[in-house]
C-alpha cells in the first residue's frame, strides 16, 4: 500500500505532528502527514501486495545476520520534521531507529516502493523528493506492479547528489550486501512472463 494524496481527514483541518501520531495510532486506515495535513493511503493491487512481500523477504534472508533491520509498509518513516510516510519496505542500519516500541524511523539506509497505477506519479515525483532529502538514504528502489519492467535504483553519490540505473538483472546494494533479483521479485505477482 501506498499513500495517494487527496483530501486531510477532517476536510482541510491542519495538525499537528503529535495529533498526527494520535491520530495514526487509533486510525483503522493508515494515513501520510505533510505539512499539517493528513491524506488516507491508497489500497494496493495483489500484483502490488506479491512484489512488497517478495522484496521484504529477500531483505530479511539476506540481511538476518546483519546490524540492519527491515521493515514493511507498516512502519512510518520521518522524511523531515513536518512529513512522515510509509515506503514498502525499509531497511535501517542505525542504532536510533532500533527501540522495539518505536512506531517511527528517522534514519533509513534503504526505500524501495511498489509502484501501482494510482500512486505511481506520487512515488516518482514528491515522495521520491522527500525520500531524496532525507540524509541517511543511500538508495532507493522503485519497482513497478503495473506490468513487468526494469526496477529503478537510484543511488546516492559520492557528491551527494543522486545517480538514476534502469536494473533487469540484479540490483545491487553493495554497502548492504544485498542484491536483489528483479526476477525473482516478480515472482507469483501474475507478472513473471510479461
Amino acid at each position: 500500500m501506498t499513500a495517494q494524496p487527496s483530501r486531510s481527514a477532517d476536510y482541510g483541518a491542519l495538525y499537528t505532528v503529535d495529533d498526527y501520531l494520535e491520530l495514526e495510532q487509533h486510525a483503522r486506515d493508515r494515513h501520510e502527514y505533510h505539512g499539517g495535513h493528513v491524506y488516507l493511503m491508497a489500497g494496493g493491487t495483489a500484483a502490488h501486495s506479491a512484489i512488497a512481500a517478495r522484496v521484504i523477504a529477500e531483505l530479511d534472508r539476506q540481511l538476518r545476520d546483519s546490524p540492519c533491520r527491515v521493515h514493511t509498509s507498516d512502519m512510518l518513516i520521518r522524511q523531515s520534521a513536518l512529513d512522515l510516510s510509509y515506503a514498502d519496505a525499509a531497511v535501517t542500519c542505525d542504532a536510533r531507529d532500533m527501540n522495539p516500541t518505536t512506531s517511527v524511523i528517522d534514519h533509513p539506509r534503504l526505500i524501495v516502493e511498489v509502484l501501482s497505477p494510482h500512486t505511481a506519479s506520487y512515488d516518482e515525483g514528491a515522495k521520491l523528493t522527500l525520500w531524496q532529502a532525507m540524509p541517511s538514504v543511500e538508495w532507493i528502489v522503485l519497482i513497478d506492479s503495473r506490468g513487468r519492467r526494469p526496477a529503478r535504483l537510484w543511488q546516492r553519490g559520492a557528491d551527494g547528489g543522486w545517480l538514476l540505473a534502469e536494473v533487469s538483472d540484479s540490483i545491487v546494494l553493495d554497502g548492504l550486501n544485498v542484491t536483489l533479483d528483479v526476477a525473482t521479485l516478480y515472482q507469483t505477482s501474475g507478472l513473471e512472463l510479461a
